[in-house]
């Protein structure tokens, strides 16, 4: 449901119809960064260890 709300704000901007949502969108994005991070915090390896390892599966 936030993915599909982002994604219509991001179209709505991209067509130049955006009124008064862009601050909507950064909330938006927020949310899950705090999130992450929050759950980083209570995690013992925190969110680095998954991230590097998937960042070198990638390569």
């Amino acid at each position: 449901m936030l993915t599909s709300n982002v994604a219509q704000i991001e179209d709505q901007l991209l067509s130049q119809r955006l009124q008064g949502n862009r601050a909507d969108l950064g909330s938006m994005r927020r949310g899950p960064v705090r999130l992450q991070r929050a759950r980083a915090a209570h995690s013992p390896g925190g969110a680095w260890p998954s991230t590097l390892t998937a960042c070198a599966a990638r390569h």
